[in-house]
């Protein structure tokens, strides 16, 4: 009965149907839901676009994608929000591309790149990583004062990869943005989230860079770095840490952060 009231004049009883034929999985409901993405009514469009990103294992039957892409510039934000988030859950590089055309457009409210570049976190392909690369190392992605958070979002989502053959590419770019020593890395929250995402990666080649930033004043990025250092390897960090806490030759603020980091490292 539910299939009977999709075209129903009243936009609240095809929103209804829309969502509660989304619980349900029938060889038919793709083709209706894919007709709803052209409802006049916005609330309409967001529940076909949850309903169809369930089916994204038909993606290369139905072509999921290429039906999505164009609602990412609906005129209506939510629906433009759940397609973001529908492509990242469809997970392929044409979903990744479509999400990275988005976010090379200057026009974009910044929010919309915010779940944009989460989405794209989520797809976990070597070209979603390259675009991830290449978003971080963009200083016109946004206006210079949403800059820190949008790069914030960037590393957190490099951070979380969870396919160990990534999980290397994504260190080396981590790596590669520390040493380009953008502006951006002046922010507190930035170099948080880098020391966080350098500890959830777990690659021993972040070792010297998170000591590195051992000098700095502020508390909390001392402290995520002790935290970042025992994950990656407890016992070579702390080795390494006394060994050159008994240089002569190391700055005074980074002799400062290794004294404190071996005094709190037991706790």
């Amino acid at each position: 009965p539910l299939l009977t009231v999709v075209k129903d004049g009243n936009y609240e009883v095809r929103k209804n149907a829309i969502t509660a034929l989304s619980n349900y999985y029938d060889s038919r409901l793709p083709f209706v839901l894919i007709s709803a993405l052209k409802d006049t009514v916005a609330q309409v469009r967001k529940e076909a676009v949850i309903g169809l990103s369930a089916y994204a294992n038909l993606q290369e039957e139905l072509g999921v994608v290429k039906l999505l892409q164009p609602l990412l510039w609906d005129i209506n934000f939510e629906v433009c929000q759940q397609v973001a988030i529908a492509l990242g859950k469809i997970g392929t590089n044409t979903a990744a591309t479509a999400l990275f055309e988005l976010l090379k457009t200057t026009n974009v409210p910044v929010f919309l790149k915010l779940d944009a570049v989460r989405a794209l976190g989520w797809v976990e392909t070597q070209v979603s990583v390259e675009y991830l690369q290449s978003l971080l190392g963009d200083n016109l992605l946004v206006a210079v004062e949403h800059q820190s958070q949008i790069v914030n979002e960037i590393i957190t989502a490099l951070g979380k990869i969870e396919r160990q053959e990534l999980k290397r590419k994504a260190t080396e770019v981590l790596i590669e943005f520390i040493r380009s020593n953008n502006s951006v890395l002046e922010s507190v929250r930035v170099k948080n989230s880098l020391v966080l995402a350098l500890g959830y990666l777990g690659d021993i080649r972040a070792l010297d860079y998170l000591i590195q930033l051992l000098e700095e004043d502020d508390v909390s990025v001392r402290l995520h770095c002790i935290a970042a250092l025992k994950q990656l390897d407890p016992e070579r960090a702390y080795q390494q840490l006394i060994y050159l806490s008994q240089k002569a030759n190391i700055k005074s603020e980074l002799k400062t952060g290794i004294a404190t980091a071996i005094a709190e490292w037991n706790y």
